[in-house]
């Protein structure tokens, strides 16, 4: 669902030095045609004691590391402690948070990055934004100009939203890791704490908590580290249901093989039944249901049913 991919559930607003720009908007892409005019405005409310001002519309906080070979264009505003490394280009339009690293060779352009955000090997990112601590490893981009040229639409599985922009490159949430030489092609929204595979090409929005591994698998990220499921596999201890519970979703079994392996063993007819019921539409269980009902009244009642079993 496409409302899972507002502001309020993909970033920490309180992250970023541009909160004001987010306020009275429902999608992180209805910023984008307003980061240079939020610049000017914003830049000229900034403490002369914490930024420099070196040029009309470039303001980078004196804690900040810029290297001397950085092209900086404006209008940008570099923050507190952030790194901006060797032969990176800033074109302009571009708010870089603080802790942030931009590194060798890597382009922004209409960009917000929030604070502790990496692009640090040869990253290109234009018109988009990167949530808090977001990360994209070397080589990986943001594609943000459709080869029809056509208007940008973000796309779910069940909706859409015409975006009328015709450049729109990456939606990142807080906590994403992008691998290295990916592209987030034009659209591309991804959801908080969640993983792409290296060398993916993503066209897509892309649940929180998920790992993207290609179009079409993504599977649900599960916080459990490798001994606790070592330990589960080898039958040592007694997992908790908080650790359990994640695990069943993720596998999509059903919880009896776990609870009751006996019971499995027994009635495996049973079993199949079970895991067909949990692939019905809440229509479709209940429609079944009245059938079964009927079904059962039958047998019980000696009428002749043949059943031809599969």
């Amino acid at each position: 669902m496409l409302k899972d991919f507002t502001i309020a559930n993909l970033l920490d607003l309180n992250e970023t030095i541009a909160k004001d720009l987010f306020e009275g908007k429902t999608y992180p892409w209805e910023v984008l045609p307003e980061i240079g005019d939020f610049i000017l405005k914003l830049g000229q409310t900034l403490s002369e004691e914490e930024y420099d001002h070196p040029s009309e519309d470039v303001w980078i906080a004196k804690s900040a590391k810029v290297a001397p070979t950085a092209c900086i264009n404006g209008p940008v505003i570099i923050g507190k402690e952030a790194e901006v490394r060797h032969c990176a280009f800033i074109r302009g339009k571009a708010i870089i948070g603080e802790g942030a690293v931009v590194g060798n060779s890597t382009e922004l352009k209409n960009a917000v990055l929030f604070n502790k955000v990496q692009v640090p090997h040869y990253n290109y990112v234009g018109d988009s934004v990167l949530g808090y601590k977001a990360h994209m490893g070397a080589g990986s981009i943001t594609s943000n100009v459709k080869s029809d040229k056509k208007l940008v639409v973000v796309k779910s599985a069940d909706e859409q939203i015409e975006t009328g922009l015709k450049k729109f490159g990456a939606m990142i949430g807080d906590n994403v890791e992008v691998g290295c030489g990916s592209i987030l092609n034009p659209g591309t929204v991804v959801g908080p704490d969640s993983n792409i595979y290296p060398l993916s090409s993503v066209r897509e929005v892309i649940p929180a908590h998920s790992i993207y591994k290609k179009r079409g698998e993504v599977a649900e990220k599960v916080d459990v580290d490798v001994r606790t499921i070592l330990n589960i596999e080898n039958h040592k201890g007694n997992p908790k249901w908080e650790v359990l519970y994640p695990l069943i979703r993720a596998l999509k079994i059903d919880a009896t093989m776990l609870f009751y392996p006996a019971l499995n063993k027994e009635r495996d007819d049973l079993t199949r039944f079970y895991l067909l019921l949990g692939q019905c539409t809440s229509t479709e269980v209940q429609t079944l249901y009245s059938i079964c009902e009927t079904v059962l009244a039958t047998l019980r009642n000696n009428s002749y049913i043949k059943i031809e079993n599969k």
